[in-house]
This record gives C-alpha cells, sequence and structure tokens, in this order.
C-alpha cells in the first residue's frame, strides 16, 4: 500500500506523507515531477517505466485513457474539496 492520493494534485512527486515508506520513493523524488494531469496521465499508464529509476510496486497501470481520466478527475475533485476544508476550516 502506498501513500494517500488525497491532496496530491499539484504537489512536487514524493513530498507528500508516508512517502519515506515507501521502497520507490527516492526515485519519485529525484524526479522532481509535479503531478499535473499529463503526469498523471503517464504515470497511471505504466508507473514502472515512468522514471529514469524503475519503480518497484505490484500496479502495473491502467491501459485505458477513459479510466485514468476518470481517476485524475477524481483525485483533482478530492484535492479541491480538502483545499476548501483547509480556507473553511
Amino acid at each position: 500500500m502506498g501513500p494517500s492520493l488525497y491532496g496530491v494534485y499539484g504537489r512536487t512527486a514524493g513530498s507528500g506523507p508516508r512517502t519515506s515508506l515507501m521502497d520507490s520513493s527516492q526515485a519519485i523524488k529525484d524526479s522532481g515531477i509535479v503531478w499535473t494531469d499529463i503526469t498523471l496521465m503517464r504515470y497511471l499508464k505504466n508507473p514502472r517505466q515512468f522514471t529514469q529509476h524503475p519503480l518497484s510496486m505490484n500496479f502495473r497501470g491502467l491501459d485505458n485513457w477513459q479510466d485514468r481520466v476518470d481517476l485524475i478527475w477524481y483525485i483533482k475533485a478530492a484535492c479541491e474539496d480538502k483545499a476548501k476544508e483547509l480556507k473553511e476550516g
């Protein structure tokens, strides 16, 4: 199990809570990638080939374009909800 995707959109890869618990976190941190529509589409298609150093994980990716779009929409919606909570809180 990896880190939570809650709040990941717009964040630098490997900078969230619990990333230190992942074996592949150093490759992600070193990538300097910011999670956007484009980077998430590439990552979700084939995470093992996403960085210069292969990632060790069970998730092989999502082949279906629409599945990736739907997941990114969900992630963005969750991030917007979190931003509203912080602003109102």
